[in-house]
């Protein structure tokens, strides 16, 4: 016999399969949700060296075209411990 009783009701193996899918769909959008919150928390663990200078070079590198960022280069307050990896015309866009 094809399909099976829940409740007293006969279901045919569409009907069971349709069921399972929905099943499925609800975990699959669970487990989304779950990794949303995971991903939502701040990250406190504190920045390593290597991480500070990665995000100066990251700045440098999208700023160095900019004449802000080239005037307070040569004549602002640099207060970075180790100089930009990038010159000045290093970066053309």
């Amino acid at each position: 016999m094809p399909g099976g009783y829940e409740d007293g009701l006969l279901r045919t193996n569409s009907q069971w399969l349709a069921i399972l899918w929905r099943m499925d769909i609800e975990r699959i959008i669970d487990e989304i949700e779950q990794l949303e919150q995971l991903f939502e928390a701040p990250d406190i663990r504190p920045l390593t060296p290597g991480d500070v200078s990665a995000a100066n070079s990251r700045h440098d590198q999208e700023n160095i075209n900019s004449p802000w960022f080239r005037l307070w280069k040569d004549f602002g307050v640099f207060c970075r411990s180790d100089a930009s990896e990038y010159r000045l015309g290093d970066i053309e866009s």
